[in-house]
């Protein structure tokens, strides 16, 4: 191997590198998100994102007026 090819190849490895230490965490990120969202409806303890899941509890947490 010459040692421009050997230059070549060590570049594109530290941009491979660079790329996947880069974009991994955000690839794992997205999926945790859609894999946590993925729910057919509000139900006990899960609801689609930015919606509120029943918690199963008919009593309100607000104190009543005295």
């Amino acid at each position: 191997m010459t040692p421009t090819a050997k230059r070549e190849t060590t570049g594109i490895r530290t941009i491979a590198e660079k790329g996947y230490l880069f974009g991994y965490p955000l690839m794992t990120m997205d999926m945790t998100r859609q894999v946590g969202a993925n729910v057919p409806g509000a139900g006990q303890n899960a609801a689609h994102l930015n919606r509120f899941g029943r918690s199963g509890n008919s009593r309100t947490t607000r104190s009543e007026p005295s």
